[in-house]
């Protein structure tokens, strides 16, 4: 293309420069062009909103629940929307048998491991987990490690020392191993006194104590008291206090406890009195009574919203689950009713909050799993679609939940 003939000018003092009406005209081009950047701006600003204004299909990743069937023999493997807490059968599992009496369930901190009490057998068994399908590893076959103590009915993990402590029902005794990549070992004195009757266990979240519910009554009947009885270990799990420290609750045959998520109370249901009852914690371990309260009948699990102030109850002999809330100063830590109570399938027992504080679990012994999601501001309960799910296979009988963190 011919480059345009320069122009040349005359330069006289008294003509006006013509450098203004180019400047004039530069001015405008430079008007035009911005014009047209900025409307250029506008419009990919427009199609950018609409971009977003559409759904976004995201991919929901699963996570998974374990349900521990004694009477089929078998731990049932589900997969759980994170979004709906919808479960559904793992079609691709090959099933995982377990003719050994399985009473109690637990995931590690890291999601990779499923550890199995066997109360038949006395012993614990250790799934790996597979991370791209949730089915348990059956080939090879579980590893199994026996306890010292006899009928092992509940675990808790302390995962900041990395130790599961396991509740020997038949010995009164509590077995505790160090946890390595699934690799269970026996610590320096385990298994160690329990109390009578030794039933659930809960391990301090913070702090180096854990506390067993004795299943007893001071005097043989539902009129009774009972008795939790606590411990200290240290780090490396081999210190504990010369013997177990008693504290009595209000009620008779105490079942099962739980901790709150900072570690200031326990909670313990007393399946004799029908109630469950809430103690504040020290920074030493000691419990003080806060205030005990009514549940249905037969209080069989109790499960805390890790999230949440709110603690639920399965009552074995109603059907039906108390939700209960957790009171702020200045009656802190005491629980008050919190709506009406729900109903489920016949003799709920195992009972779990999954970790993101949004939905809660219940098997019951007619042989499903009942699911509602949690209100995150009241802790009132709404069963989620498609609940309760019948257990798959041969089950029947489903007592335990464990949810993958």
């Amino acid at each position: 293309m011919q480059r345009p003939a320069a122009r040349t000018y005359k330069l006289s003092p008294m003509r006006r420069r013509p450098s203004a009406d180019r400047n004039v005209a530069v001015a405008n081009q430079a008007l035009s062009r911005n014009s047209t950047f900025l409307l250029g701006c506008f419009c990919v600003a427009l199609l950018f909103a609409a971009f977003v204004a559409q759904p976004l299909q995201a991919t929901v990743i699963p996570r998974y629940a374990y349900v521990v069937d004694p009477g089929a023999g078998q731990i049932l493997e589900y997969s759980m929307n994170p979004s709906t807490g919808a479960l559904a059968p793992i079609a691709a599992c090959p099933g995982a048998a377990d003719p050994n009496g399985p009473s109690a369930a637990i995931v590690d901190k890291t999601g990779s491991f499923l550890y199995v009490a066997n109360a038949a057998a006395n012993d614990i068994w250790v799934y790996a987990i597979n991370p791209a399908t949730g089915c348990l590893v059956t080939s090879p076959a579980p590893a199994s490690y026996p306890t010292k103590g006899t009928g092992p009915v509940a675990m808790d993990i302390a995962a900041h020392d990395g130790i599961l402590f396991v509740s020997d029902s038949g010995s009164g005794q509590i077995d505790a191993f160090t946890m390595t990549n699934g690799v269970l070992a026996p610590i320096v004195g385990s298994p160690f006194t329990g109390c009578t009757n030794a039933a659930g266990i809960a391990v301090d979240l913070i702090e180096s104590y854990v506390y067993l519910a004795s299943n007893v009554s001071s005097n043989g009947s539902d009129s009774g008291t009972g008795i939790v009885c606590a411990f200290e270990y240290s780090l490396g799990g081999k210190e504990w206090m010369s013997g177990p420290t008693s504290y009595a609750t209000t009620g008779a045959y105490p079942t099962r406890v739980a901790y709150d998520s900072v570690g200031q109370f326990l909670f313990v249901t007393n399946s004799g009195a029908n109630t469950v009852e809430s103690f504040n914690v020290s920074t030493t371990g000691v419990l003080t009574a806060n205030n005990t309260i009514a549940t249905g009948a037969s209080p069989a699990g109790v499960a805390v919203n890790p999230f949440g102030q709110q603690v639920f109850v399965a009552n074995g002999g109603a059907s039906t689950i108390s939700s209960f809330q957790i009171e702020l100063p200045p009656a802190y830590g005491s629980l008050t009713a919190n709506g009406a109570v729900v109903k489920t399938g016949s003799e709920p027992a195992g009972l779990t909050v999954d970790p993101s504080g949004q939905f809660l679990f219940v098997a019951d012994k007619a042989g499903f799993i009942n699911g509602y999601t949690i209100n995150a501001s009241t802790g009132k309960l709404l069963a989620i679609k498609g609940s309760p799910w019948a257990t798959t296979g041969t089950g029947t009988s489903p007592v335990a939940i464990a949810i993958q963190p």
